[in-house]
């Protein structure tokens, strides 16, 4: 009886708010904001119970840096300490909310933060006030490389094919069926914080990899059993780990690429150091970052999942390895 009453409860809350959501927001009494990251299911679940209850919002993905700078701008006016992030961040009437522990917390705060009417969404600030921010966040999600510097002069690199799957071999393994990207474990699942490191092809989801735009030429490389290259805690010293993790739009899941002839790549991190092998392509070798060097442990093939083609843009590919 008690799961019963507790459940009715919930029941008569939900109606309670989609009705108090959808009068308000047809009143013209509020407007929504809601900055997104890719790879955040949250946000996509969020985003789909606005549209369910015909919200009217706007959405603003932090894969672009302007976008990324107006969500911190808006975390920093909110007054919050911003000690975590929970995305997706929501604007309500110049209300920031985040931190959010499941989307829950979210639907349970709206009512509130309607009740407050208002039309302005907050996220428009003058050039002229901008705060100086430094949140002092999660390293693992953001740290301040992650606000962009429009003093920063972006570094050329090459494009790459989006949406296409494949292998990334080390060029120090050669023709050796040796030296790819690989994450443990069960290749249809990734798990975060598991370690990227080198095996021979066994053509799993897991060594297969596809580029995805994070703007300015630059992308995110995603496997296909759904986790993201992470560089840890966005560090830069020689020898720190790449990993697996949950995408979450950070600077450290931002990586840029130069072809440098003969099917051959160097991948680097937003923080300008190379991705490269632990200078060896032997089995359960590591995937790390590295001062750039000339060195071919620091150089990679992308054969094509399908063709076995090694990736290049002038289009003089070559067969990989098919064994």
């Amino acid at each position: 009886m008690r799961k019963w009453r507790g459940h009715m409860k919930r029941i008569i809350f939900f109606a309670f708010f989609v009705l108090t959501s959808i009068t308000l927001f047809a009143e013209g009494k509020a407007e929504v904001t809601i900055y997104t990251m890719p790879g955040c299911g949250r946000c996509s679940y969020t985003i789909s119970y606005l549209k369910k209850n015909n919200i009217p919002y706007t959405e603003y993905s932090t894969s672009d840096k302007d976008n990324n700078m107006k969500m911190w701008r808006a975390i920093s006016d909110s007054g919050k300490p911003a000690r975590s992030i929970s995305m997706p961040v929501v604007v309500i009437n110049g209300q920031t909310y985040f931190s959010m522990p499941d989307l829950k917390g979210f639907t349970e705060s709206i009512p509130s933060l309607l009740a407050a009417g208002g039309s302005g969404s907050g996220t428009e600030i003058k050039p002229d006030i901008i705060p100086d921010i430094k949140p002092d966040i999660r390293p693992d999600i953001y740290t301040d490389e992650d606000i962009p510097s429009d003093n920063k002069e972006p570094q050329k690199f090459d494009s790459v094919p989006e949406n296409r799957f494949f292998y990334i071999k080390s060029v120090q393994s050669g023709s050796e069926n040796l030296g790819y990207w690989d994450q443990p474990g069960n290749p249809g699942i990734y798990k975060r914080g598991d370690n990227l490191a080198l095996y021979s092809k066994d053509r799993g989801l897991d060594q297969q990899f596809r580029f995805r735009s994070a703007g300015n030429g630059m992308y995110y490389i995603e496997s296909r059993n759904g986790g993201v290259v992470d560089v840890a805690g966005n560090k830069k010293e020689n020898g720190t780990n790449v990993l697996i993790w949950s995408g979450h739009g950070g600077s450290n899941q931002i990586f840029g690429f130069k072809y440098i002839g003969d099917g051959r790549w160097k991948i680097y991190a937003h923080n300008g150091s190379v991705v490269c092998t632990a200078k060896s392509y032997r089995n359960d070798s590591n995937v790390q970052i590295w001062e750039e060097g000339e060195e071919d442990w620091m150089e990679w093939f992308f054969e094509d999942a399908r063709t076995g083609i090694k990736y290049a843009p002038d289009g003089s590919g070559t067969h990989g390895s098919t064994k």
